[in-house]
């Protein structure tokens, strides 16, 4: 999620219309969550954008009243950017296995080879305070993609450790990095096009390619939604298990995204989370809301004006971004899992 500013970083808050009283949870991300996730490389910001870590405020009120604002003075990732000072795409997952989510940040480079960022939460869930954590102690530091690098924290071999993902640009392909070490200690290895149950998307993506997962059957593993470039959606289906994972793509009558549209090019950041709290897994692709008006079994999205957040997509003059969000990492730090 990432918050691009003139100069900083920005940090969300997540305004409860509905209750007089705002608590700020300074955080604790793993939405791919927390925020918000990637910005489109052909917005205005062409000079600086940073890691945007958005922690939120909330009390359990209804849905339909959440309103999402730009707050910079508290973002607890306002002093780091990207070396390149173009796009950061932030990630937060608890890495280590410490009880507080850490963040992962890649970039977009415009055809230098982007990096994977690294930064230690070494404080609380509640007051976090972010180290940079550079070389060797960064386990994603010998990723190597191309313009562009969008990362996904998934345990998708079910070994009870976070593999990772990595959407790249140009190519329309996705990298995955097993963690062959622990749930504290990781150590991502690179798979080949062999061992990548994700190998085909680039056959099939335009450009950028950026995944997002979640069970959409009710089979008991991680289904995938990759967003392109162009805003094509292509839905692999897991027809594996979930520690064998395969995925089939699923097109026409059978695809529960069929109904999705796009009106520009550019970075798509889809993130699932049952957002009504209705027992079905709704979507966002960056902050247009898609309403699960399907069943467990059988998903179907659609465009919903009903319980949608409202965030502040214009913002005052030295910010200028189009902010996209993970929720399933924003409400795990919203309470406090």
């Amino acid at each position: 999620m990432p918050f691009p500013t003139r100069e900083n970083a920005t940090y969300y808050k997540w305004l409860c219309a509905t209750e007089q009283l705002q608590q700020i949870i300074k955080v604790k991300p793993f939405f791919r969550l927390s925020l918000f996730k990637s910005f489109s490389k052909l917005c205005a910001v062409k000079a600086y954008a940073v890691i945007g870590l958005s922690a939120l405020l909330c009390t359990q009120a209804s849905a339909q009243k959440n309103n999402f604002s730009i707050d910079r003075r508290n973002n607890p990732l306002k002093d780091f950017s990207v070396t390149i000072n173009k796009e950061s795409h932030p990630f937060f997952v608890d890495i280590d296995g410490d009880g507080d989510y850490d963040c992962f940040s890649g970039e977009y480079t415009n055809g230098k080879l982007p990096k994977i960022y690294y930064y230690h939460n070494e404080g609380t869930n509640k007051n976090p305070f972010f180290k940079q954590v550079t070389g060797a102690d960064n386990p994603l530091n010998k990723v190597a993609a191309n313009t562009l690098t969008l990362p996904y924290f998934i345990d998708i071999d079910a070994d009870g450790d976070y593999d990772c993902f990595i959407g790249e640009g140009s190519t329309g392909a996705i990298l995955y990095y097993k963690n062959v070490g622990t749930a504290t200690e990781p150590v991502f290895q690179k798979q080949s096009a062999a061992n990548n149950p994700l190998s085909m998307v680039k056959f099939l993506a335009s450009g950028i390619a950026n995944p997002a997962f979640a069970d959409l059957d009710g089979d008991g593993d991680y289904d995938c939604l990759v967003v392109d470039e162009d805003g094509n959606e292509n839905y692999f289906k897991n027809t594996g298990t979930s520690k064998e994972p395969a995925f089939v793509h699923v097109a026409n009558s059978e695809d529960p995204f069929s109904a999705l549209t796009s009106s520009y090019k550019g970075t798509y950041s889809p993130s699932f989370y049952d957002w009504n709290k209705d027992g079905l897994t709704d979507l966002f692709v960056n902050t247009t809301y898609y309403k699960n008006v399907g069943t467990v079994g059988r998903p179907e999205f659609v465009v919903s004006s009903e319980s949608q957040p409202f965030f502040q997509n214009k913002p005052k003059a030295e910010f200028t971004f189009t902010p996209s969000i993970c929720f399933r990492q924003l409400f795990k730090i919203w309470k406090g899992i």
